[in-house]
């Protein structure tokens, strides 16, 4: 496999986000395998989040190369890895630009899927016609809306390109934010998605005070679908009243205590974006880290989230959605085992979605936070545990060798719709 060359496209740009990380930990495997790569980004549209993770070096394709792209640079290469594509606000010249590289790449072709919501595939212009040129698809599960989006347009073959995709993450990097004490906190750590469900932070306000326990969120900004996380009333622009929004102007105004244990404990306090040193710092602090990632059943292809593994690598005790546990598997060296999150004892704190577990949470938060045997239980176990689900070797090593095995795609005509 050392023999292979392979090219990462991101077609978006360096967005920043579960994409960026996720080239980022593809190209630092193989890196230390030996496999010759180099990044590849068209320079459309720039990402305020793009400069806030360590990307390999990349060079641009540009308004000028795109149409000689294919010919000129990719089609030297063994593999071309499309990462993302440009989307339907991306200038035309990208769109139709990168609809020419797919048509005139003659080499192996592997298009990865990380997005989870069909409504956010569709936003990518030309992406059921680019996923039909490619030879391999990797995504999280042959039975998402998206694979069967495709078997609609494009027969039940499509399916034989399905490759599994299971997030890779190297624990390593995050020993040095982990804490011998913490705050009793619970921080919820990431970008507001709707299938990520930040809002269930307020659940916990009612019993804050008198079990003195901090509540913030960080990496959520006042976009379009998050207004009702800082709006009591959107219409009248009425300001919620239990959120304490920290920025650079509201630090000026004294607004966050130089001591930790004078925070209000009847608000949550929200930051926006985080550059990465600083996000990981402020969780590593907080005895508990919350992402309530979730799904349909058949849509998680038992894979987790970066932010999930960011939460455990510092320290924290993990608290995740209770549906997400009861349908993951856990695997050990790259394969299934017969458990599942919900099987395991003192992995982490699970949260229903309809919050009729709330008060159950917030006891054994306190159970864990009084006993330092109970803490360093739930430590090592979520840790050993992800880390051998996400174990880099084992992860991309089965993808790299699934996407040797990948013979040239056969094209097929959509069928109708209409």
């Amino acid at each position: 496999i050392n023999y292979m060359k392979v090219a990462q496209v991101l077609g978006r740009g360096v967005e920043g986000a579960g994409i960026t990380r996720y080239v980022i930990e593809l190209a630092a495997y193989l890196k230390k395998s030996g496999i010759d790569f180099k990044v590849y980004v068209v320079d459309d549209k720039k990402w305020g989040r793009g400069k806030f993770q360590n990307m390999p070096d990349y060079e641009y394709i540009t308004k000028d190369n795109i149409d000689t792209f294919a010919d000129d640079v990719l089609n030297k290469f063994d593999y071309v890895f499309i990462h993302s594509v440009p989307s339907t606000k991306h200038s035309q010249w990208a769109q139709d630009g990168f609809l020419k590289i797919m048509k005139d790449l003659k080499t192996k072709k592997i298009i990865f899927q990380n997005d989870h919501k069909i409504a956010s595939i569709h936003r990518n212009a030309n992406f059921f016609e680019i996923c039909q040129l490619c030879d391999g698809i990797v995504s999280f599960s042959a039975t998402s809306p998206f694979f069967n989006k495709l078997v609609q347009l494009f027969g039940e073959d499509i399916r034989d390109r399905y490759i599994p995709l299971i997030n890779g993450f190297n624990f390593d990097n995050l020993v040095q934010y982990r804490k011998k004490e913490h705050y009793k906190k619970i921080t919820y750590l990431g970008r507001f998605a709707t299938f990520k469900q930040p809002e269930r932070l307020f659940a916990f306000l009612p019993y804050a005070k008198e079990n003195n326990l901090h509540l913030e969120m960080k990496g959520v900004e006042r976009s379009l679908g998050a207004l009702h996380i800082f709006y009591d009333d959107i219409g009248k622009k009425i300001r919620k009243h239990d959120i304490i929004e920290v920025n650079k102007k509201s630090i000026e105004n004294g607004i966050l205590p130089a001591d930790h244990k004078d925070r209000s404990l009847k608000h949550i306090y929200i930051w926006g974006p985080y550059e990465y040193e600083d996000g990981m710092e402020t969780l590593s602090s907080s005895l508990v880290g919350a992402d309530f990632y979730h799904l349909n059943a058949d849509a998680y292809g038992n894979s987790i989230e970066y932010a999930m593994c960011e939460i455990i690598g510092v320290g924290c005790v993990p608290m995740f959605d209770y549906h997400w546990a009861e349908n993951t598997w856990v695997f050990e060296k790259g394969k299934q085992t017969d458990k599942k999150y919900i099987d395991l004892d003192t992995y982490g704190l699970f949260l229903k979605k309809d919050l009729s577990n709330v008060k159950e949470l917030v006891e054994k938060i306190n159970d864990i936070y009084s006993n330092k045997a109970l803490h360093k239980k739930y430590l090592d176990c979520s840790l050993e545990v992800t880390r051998n689900h996400c174990d880099i070797n084992y992860i991309y090593a089965d993808l790299i060798e699934n996407i040797a095995k990948v013979e040239k795609a056969k094209i097929v005509k959509p069928k109708s719709l209409f």
